[in-house]
């Protein structure tokens, strides 16, 4: 599996094989020590269970987000609003902690609970270490582009 995933991330995309399909085997050159199985299971392994990690988190994350869109939907003026009451300069943002605060003011508007872990959860995935203020009125048009399923 090493000698395929060219990128090193644990995993061999569907990019990655095709590559080998279509290569020459006349230019692969020969097994390189990394290539054996020493230690190698232990550390794809490794890698593996990081990429994994990382998948889940990223699918938690899209869970929270499609859980407001879901309890917003055609909502959208009354989440503004929330917005809004966090915006202390009424400048279209907020920071990261009117973010949080605002998610949070909102779960409990929200027909059918949201986790309370989940402000906390989308505010580490928007806001990185750059990041000072977001722009609420995108957030919600995000929000807006989710596909929600029809109520029952």
């Amino acid at each position: 599996m090493h000698f395929f995933d060219t990128d090193g991330d644990g995993r061999v995309s569907q990019e990655e094989f095709k590559v080998w399909l279509t290569s020459d085997p006349n230019k692969w050159g020969p097994i390189s020590g990394a290539d054996s199985l020493g230690n190698f299971a232990g550390a794809y392994t490794a890698k593996l269970q990081g990429a994994v990690a990382s998948d889940m988190k990223i699918f938690a994350i899209k869970v929270a987000i499609k859980r407001y869109a879901m309890a917003f939907h055609d909502k959208t003026h009354d989440f503004l609003q929330i917005f809004q009451k966090f915006d202390k300069w009424k400048t279209g943002e907020v920071t990261r902690d009117g973010f949080v605060r605002a998610l949070e003011a909102a779960r409990k508007f929200a027909s059918g609970g949201i986790d309370e872990t989940y402000p906390e959860m989308i505010a580490n995935y928007l806001f990185n270490d750059s990041c000072r203020f977001l722009d609420y009125n995108k957030f919600l048009k995000f929000l807006e582009m989710q596909s929600v399923p029809p109520v029952r």
